[in-house]
């Protein structure tokens, strides 16, 4: 609901603050005492265009503000909260400067312009000859339509986006799958190589060690052999060599044993010596005698080990590196060489897919057709109580043929997310007439009304809080212009409406009434708005009804236009 509005500089509003209340919002003043740039003055506030000349003169920048209470919208909340918006109460100011950069904010945080406009199309909605209207747009036709079909049939339409979505990305991943193959193929080759090439050396990390080994040996054989006999030497071959000693010593021992106790400690581990010694030696014996130099099993080594030196060239600084290089190319060729078969069940997929988009979207084109008169004759019948009697409404069904489209009905259809059909509302207002889109229409007065007609069959699935009309009681009177004020009334129940008004039947028939009026001092034009009440309500509608002068007949009329109105329990 829209709570105040405060405009400074604008057009020939100096300085104006405009209460508004719940239900519906009368605004009236006299024939150009600027009711419709008050309206225009709003609509700018929430983000519409703004030119130059609505600057008033003398001044330096338009400072714009509204408020809106959202906490009794449950719809407009949800919209706000998807948004990342909790607040129930939002603060919209707009600074235009007579050179520079906008201002925009929400609660006092600056916006980007997109955001700020964004939000304000959520909260409310104006119908006026010069302001946009949600209803122009044609992608609200659909939901119009939608919506009056029901819940069950909105199901099926949002069954029909999801599957569309996993079939939109099924069709990116076949033909990514599908540009890569020649090169897949090239990487699959060149990895059979690869594993083939590995596999084939039938190389380990203990194979290369051992190998190693055995090639340090064979290029020292002759040190080798030299310094075993050394050893062999110093450990028993010659006079006074380690075996020699220990074994004296072990002997000299055994001679004291029997004077000093003590030498039985000691002889255990000297016999201990001397035997492992004796192994020791028996083993570099052993080992010198079995080292030979062989040059043909060092040039088969060499070779070898030359394999394991060409592969660390290709695919890694260690054995290990390449098992590791082996392992991983294992896996990629696999998950290539998956592939084909993936892209086999994606294309399986992809047409079942097809089948069940083709399916939903026949239902949805029969449920849609079949309504669809329903609906024009609904609009039609509201029309003819808004003196409209003779205009007739057509829903048009439109459709985009692609070659990439589905087939659907003998054609190649692209599918939407609701269907395979857009739909466009048309209107021959009168006899005679072609039908026209709603944008097309060039009355003011008529389009408002025929929004007022389709606003009155939506008004309890409203999903706007505030609605504004302007010129809706344009070329009528009499019983028509209070038929319109019932319809505005009814529609005020579900939501905030606010309309400017010729007519004392509407006038009468709001809850809260705004007269504008328009001062001149020295020399400069200035608006006021001022809420009427009691008295001075029954004079602003008596002049609506007399004119310049008010007579005691028409402050009487106004009087009972009141008291119907209280009658009513409006």
């Amino acid at each position: 609901m829209l709570i105040n509005l405060n405009v400074r500089n604008f057009a020939i509003i100096e300085d104006l603050s405009v209460e508004f209340g719940h239900g519906l919002n009368v605004i009236t003043g006299e024939t150009g005492s600027g009711k419709s740039i008050l309206i225009t003055a709003l609509g700018v506030t929430l983000g519409n265009k703004f030119s130059k000349e609505m600057l008033r003169e003398g001044t330096d920048k338009v400072l714009l503000s509204a408020t809106f209470d959202v906490s009794h919208s449950e719809k407009a909340l949800l919209k706000l909260k998807e948004m990342g918006i909790s607040d129930e109460v939002l603060f919209f100011q707009r600074e235009i400067p007579k050179e520079g950069r906008q201002k925009f904010r929400i609660n006092g945080m600056v916006v980007p312009y997109s955001l700020y406009r964004e939000i304000g199309e959520i909260l409310i909605d104006i119908h006026g000859q010069h302001e946009p209207q949600s209803l122009l747009n044609r992608a609200k036709h659909l939901e119009l339509l939608d919506r009056f079909i029901g819940e069950e049939f909105l199901k099926q339409r949002e069954e029909f986006a999801r599957i569309l979505l996993r079939y939109k990305n099924i069709k990116k991943e076949i033909e990514k799958i599908k540009s890569t193959q020649e090169e897949a193929q090239r990487r699959k080759d060149y990895l059979r190589f690869i594993i083939e090439e590995i596999e084939n050396a039938g190389i380990s990390e203990s194979e290369e060690e051992e190998l190693l080994e055995k090639s340090r040996i064979l290029r020292n054989v002759s040190k080798l052999k030299e310094i075993y006999q050394n050893v062999f030497s110093l450990l028993q071959g010659k006079e006074g060599s380690a075996v020699e000693s220990v074994s004296l010593s072990e002997k000299l021992l055994s001679e004291i044993q029997d004077v000093d106790k003590k030498v039985e400690e000691f002889l255990p581990i000297i016999e201990e010596v001397e035997s492992k010694l004796l192994d020791v030696v028996d083993s570099i014996k052993k080992r010198k005698e079995e080292i030979e130099f062989d040059p043909n099993e060092l040039e088969s080594i060499e070779e070898r080990l030359s394999t394991y030196d060409e592969l660390k060239r290709k695919y890694g600084k260690t054995t290990k590196d390449i098992l590791n290089f082996l392992e991983t190319s294992k896996d990629e060729l696999s998950e290539l060489e998956n592939r084909t078969y993936k892209l086999e069940n994606l294309e399986k997929e992809k047409r079942e897919l097809e089948d069940r988009l083709v399916s939903i979207g026949k239902f949805l084109r029969e449920k849609r057709k079949e309504n669809a008169r329903i609906l024009e004759e609904r609009i039609e019948k509201e029309l003819s109580d808004l003196a409209m009697e003779k205009a007739k409404v057509y829903i048009k069904f439109l459709e985009k043929e692609s070659e990439d489209g589905l087939p659907f009905d003998g054609k190649k259809l692209e599918p939407y997310n609701w269907g395979f059909e857009m739909v466009e509302f048309y209107i021959a207002p009168n006899p005679g007439e072609g039908e026209k889109p709603l944008n097309k229409i060039a009355s003011g007065g008529e389009l408002s009304r025929i929004m007022l007609a389709i606003r009155t069959i939506f008004a309890s699935e409203e999903e706007i809080p505030c609605i504004v009309f302007d010129e809706i009681d344009q070329g009528i009177g009499g019983r028509v212009g209070e038929m319109v004020g019932r319809k505005l009334l009814n529609l005020s129940k579900n939501l905030q409406t606010i309309v400017i008004t010729h007519l004392p039947q509407i006038a009468s028939l709001g809850e809260v009434h705004i007269v504008l009026s328009k001062n001149f001092t020295e020399g400069k034009t200035y608006l006021t708005a001022k809420r009427v009440e009691d008295e001075e309500r029954v004079y602003e509608i008596a002049r609506m009804i007399g004119g310049l002068k008010v007579t005691d007949t028409a402050i009487n009329h106004a009087r009972e236009l009141l008291k119907q109105r209280e009658v009513e329990g409006v």
